[in-house]
């Protein structure tokens, strides 16, 4: 049995104050890698999103060209 887990006097498992100063690190750890998650996904959709924004512009001029080309092709 890890130092960290003992018996107390009534019987039952306990355990030491750095055991659990560990077990509360490890949920801020956990807490941080999924902050970092969710910002990453939130870059990665500001991304798509500007990429979309680029494409319609690129898809409406492409139409406006060939509008015009029909335009002096009459």
């Amino acid at each position: 049995m890890p130092e960290e887990v003992f018996i107390d006097s009534n019987g039952r498992l306990s355990s030491t104050s750095s055991a659990s100063t560990k077990h509360k690190g490890d949920k801020s750890e956990v807490i941080d890698i999924l902050r970092d998650m969710q910002a990453g996904h939130q870059q990665k959709k500001a991304k798509e999103e500007h990429w979309r924004d680029k494409e319609e512009v690129y898809r409406e001029r492409e139409e406006e060209h060939r509008s015009m080309e029909h335009l002096f092709e009459a």
